[in-house]
């Protein structure tokens, strides 16, 4: 009887901790490609800037823009 109890509170606890890492393995996955879009923005512009370009509004939509 105590063992099932014992089983039945680690499966559910497995359960648990299997549904928190997928959705922290969700979490990093989309911080890993925000972080890529914003390096990748942040070069962008600091070309344009060191170029004395001014901005487009293409540049000004893209530092705008909500993610």
């Amino acid at each position: 009887m105590i063992k099932s109890v014992i089983l039945t509170v680690l499966l559910s606890i497995s359960v648990v901790f299997a549904d928190s890492f997928s959705e922290f393995k969700k979490i990093t996955e989309l911080s890993y490609l925000y972080k890529m879009q914003i390096n990748e923005s942040y070069v962008y512009l600091k070309k344009i800037m060191s170029k004395g370009h001014l901005l487009t509004a293409r540049d000004i939509k893209l530092i705008s823009s909500e993610v």
